[in-house]
C-alpha cells in the first residue's frame, strides 16, 4: 500500500500552486516571465508566497493575490507603501479582506499612474 506522508502532500500540494501561478503570471505577463529562468521563477513565486504567509495570508487564493500583486507593483511592495504594511499586519483583518484590500489598492495605484 502506497502511503503519502502529511509532509508529502503538502509539498505536492505547493509545488501545484507554483505551477498555477507560473501559468496566471506567464498569461499575463508573457514576455517578462520567459525572461526568467523557470527555477528561479518558480522559487519567486514561494518566496512571495511564504512572504505572504508571514501576513496570515495562507489560503491559495489570498496567497495568489499577494504574488500577483508582488509581480506587479514589485517584490518589496508590502514594505515600500504605508497603507501596504499597515493593512497587511493588521490584525483585525481577515486573509480575504487583505486579499480584496490589496486588489482595490492595486487597481487604484495602476489608474493613478496611468493619468
Amino acid at each position: 500500500m502506497l502511503v503519502i506522508k502529511k509532509s508529502q502532500f503538502a509539498q505536492m500540494g505547493e509545488v501545484s500552486f507554483v505551477e498555477r501561478l507560473r501559468s496566471v503570471l506567464l498569461e499575463s505577463f508573457p514576455e517578462q516571465v520567459r525572461a526568467i529562468p523557470a527555477t528561479e521563477l518558480n522559487a519567486e513565486i514561494l518566496r512571495q508566497a511564504r512572504r505572504a504567509e508571514t501576513y496570515g495570508m495562507t489560503s491559495e487564493t489570498s496567497a495568489a493575490t499577494f504574488v500577483v500583486t508582488a509581480w506587479m507593483l514589485g517584490l518589496d511592495f508590502d514594505t515600500r507603501f504605508e497603507d501596504v504594511q499597515h493593512t497587511l499586519t493588521s490584525t483585525w483583518l481577515t486573509q480575504d479582506q487583505k486579499s480584496n484590500w490589496l486588489q482595490q489598492f492595486s487597481v487604484k495605484l495602476l489608474e493613478a499612474l496611468a493619468h
